[in-house]
């Protein structure tokens, strides 16, 4: 989070949000004054990823990714963006990048 210059009020998008590399990231990102966005592939972990301090929970299992982040971000995208996996759904979560974020 450090190379991509994150701002307090920045919203970040952390992929993987379960995984403990996911949840050091909300943690970090919410120390820092960013606003963690958490994506999981079920609605069930929502309130848990809500506990460990995500603002709010993105399930995929409850429509697109790129629908859910517009609603969250009201439109903007993300500024920063967290993927851990870097797996085939890399391309989408690129998209889900503001202009300018990374």
């Amino acid at each position: 989070m450090e190379e991509g210059g994150l701002r307090p009020g920045d919203t970040v998008l952390i992929t993987a949000a379960s995984s403990s590399v996911g949840v050091a990231a909300i943690q970090i990102a919410r120390h820092l004054g960013a606003i963690p966005v958490a994506v999981t592939r079920s609605a069930a972990k929502r309130e848990r990823l809500a506990q460990l301090g995500a603002a709010h929970v993105i399930a995929l299992d409850e429509g697109g990714l790129l629908d859910q982040v517009a609603e969250v971000t009201g439109g903007r995208g993300a500024e920063i963006v967290f993927d851990p996996v870097s797996g085939p759904g890399l391309a989408e979560v690129a998209r889900a990048v503001a202009r300018a974020g990374c």
